[in-house]
């Protein structure tokens, strides 16, 4: 028996549905509707099935055997952690914890604070009684702009020299530490510290800059992207330059070449900053026909809706007036027990005919408004088509001339190299490519370069192609990004509109077959319903 009972308890547990229903069971709540997960102390060893928990707040899972954190994505809203007591060695996969507060990681094996740069709501970190070592720890949590309270005790670190004013000079927002008030913030900084801050601060300063500059990039590369010309800029149609052939080539040419390839890459960048100008103004008036279209039939919708509602409404309050007294007939009938074929009953199915008929009247009015809807829509797709093609085509054209200027100018810049990189060849092979500044003789492919003009021209008419092949390859990829993103746009445009217009036809005529029913009960022969009308 205690065989059995030792072996049970050596199986790792995981957190299964029976937990979590157990709780939910508890708080009378749906298990999706929880928001407090309180599994401390139950021989947990895997943290899992927690996917479904969008609405929990707090988890703890304290005081288990949980050796690895893991499978929490799920819990976007989690604002407490409590993961004390356990056996975890390292921080990690919290980056979807976005809205975590507090983080409770007392006595564990974590020898690294690291993988929370995501937590920039946290508030609160405890990870006393852990591995923690190095005063570089410390300097991580700086990037817990909103950490106010923190708990260290028990760590290796805690025994370095000068530790407490490591905490306060390298955490000035800290609050609390080991959940006591920091009273006083003036202490004295020592040399080695003020140069270890110092360093700090303009490291995170140029990482600041260069994270900002990296979201103006990505920014600018997105409307770049969107205005059809993230690929055209100096650095791709300019690639070729960086070849090991064309280093050669610079080296023969030297300080003229160096000069000319320099203002040829301003000429680039100016050329192209101008057509990315156009794109993106053009892109703007795409995005404002866009609009004007999406108002336009919006306004065009609501018309109709208002226009079906009103006759809606007309049919409908007649149309209880003459229900109600369908009723009272049939109630006297049923009284007077009448025969079907009287003249009295007679009158209760003209009624009832008469009702149906103007229901049928009622979903003709509505299909027909409903088809000079779709109509009226279909037509502004077509203008918006066709001012849409117009745009593109002026845009398509505007970028064109760019591109050729952009290709003239490579034909300059490769006309103007012949000469430099011919007299300079020549005067290194005669001089056996040794120059006044003593360097040493060049490598044998240099030298069979400048030795031979054929062997030279080539290399530079190869180099020339491939930036003209360049541009001619971003010029087509262009034009057909214009097209199949018009050809998309006007697509989804029609499939969108038809799409609605198949569901509002089956509205009316769901609408109008409900009211036909109703008229059906109503007819002799049928039993009374209790109706609610519509």
């Amino acid at each position: 028996m205690s065989t059995v009972r030792v072996i049970e308890e050596q199986v790792p547990c995981v957190i299964d549905q029976l937990l979590i229903e157990k709780q939910a069971t508890q708080k009378n709540v749906n298990a999706r509707s929880l928001q407090a997960l309180d599994l401390h102390s139950s021989k947990i060893f895997i943290i899992e099935n927690l996917w479904q928990l969008e609405s929990l707040t707090v988890l703890k899972l304290n005081d288990n055997c949980i050796e690895k954190i893991e499978n929490l994505d799920a819990l976007v809203n989690l604002h407490d952690l409590n993961l004390s007591f356990n056996k975890i060695s390292k921080i990690e996969n919290l980056q979807m914890l976005v809205k975590l507060e507090r983080l409770m990681l007392h006595s564990n094996r974590i020898g690294v604070l690291e993988n929370m740069d995501k937590l920039q709501n946290l508030q609160l970190l405890t990870v006393s009684k852990n591995c923690i070592e190095s005063i570089e720890n410390i300097i991580y949590l700086r990037k817990l702009k909103n950490l106010r309270a923190l708990s260290l005790d028990g760590n290796p670190i805690c025994s370095e020299e000068n530790f407490m004013e490591h905490v306060l000079v390298f955490l000035p927002n800290l609050r609390y530490y080991e959940y006591n008030l920091i009273l006083k913030r003036d202490i004295h900084k020592s040399t080695k510290i003020k140069q270890i801050l110092a360093k700090v601060e303009e490291e995170e300063a140029e990482l600041e800059e260069k994270l900002k500059l990296e979201i103006e990039n990505l920014s600018k590369k997105q409307v770049l992207e969107k205005a059809f010309v993230d690929t055209i800029e100096p650095n791709t149609l300019l690639e070729s330059l960086e070849s090991a052939g064309w280093k050669i080539i610079l080296k023969i040419g030297a300080a003229a070449l160096i000069t000319l390839q320099t203002e040829h890459k301003e000429q680039v960048q100016k050329v192209c900053e101008e057509l990315q100008n156009i794109a993106v103004l053009q892109m703007e008036k795409r995005e404002e026909e866009i609009q004007h279209f999406i108002n336009c039939a919006d306004s065009a919708r609501l018309k109709n809706q208002q226009e079906g509602r009103r006759k809606v409404e007309e049919y409908l309050k007649p149309k209880e007036e003459s229900c109600e007294n369908l009723r009272r007939l049939l109630a006297l009938a049923e009284r007077k027990k009448m025969a079907e074929e009287s003249p009295e009953m007679d009158q209760v199915r003209n009624l009832a005919n008469q009702l149906i008929a103007n229901s049928e009247e009622l979903k003709a009015e509505l299909m027909t408004m409903e088809i000079e809807l779709q109509e009226q829509i279909t037509a502004a797709i077509d203008e918006f088509s066709s001012n849409m093609e117009d745009l593109i085509s002026a845009f398509r054209h505007e970028a064109k001339q760019k591109l050729l200027q952009l290709r003239e100018l490579e034909q300059h810049f490769h006309q103007s190299l012949i000469e430099p990189c011919s007299a300079r060849a020549a005067n290194m092979y005669l001089l056996k490519w040794k120059d006044t500044h003593n360097c040493p003789v060049a490598s044998n492919d240099l030298i069979e370069l400048a030795k031979d003009p054929t062997l030279l021209m080539e290399k530079l008419i190869e180099n020339h192609e491939v930036r003209l092949q360049i541009i001619w390859r971003e010029e087509i990829k262009l034009r057909n990004c214009c097209q199949m993103w018009l050809e998309k746009l006007i697509e989804e445009k029609r499939e969108s509109e038809f799409k609605r217009g198949r569901e509002r036809a089956m509205e009316i005529v769901q609408f109008v077959d409900l009211q036909q029913q109703e008229m059906m009960d109503l007819q002799p022969g049928s039993s009374l319903p209790s109706l609610g009308l519509l």
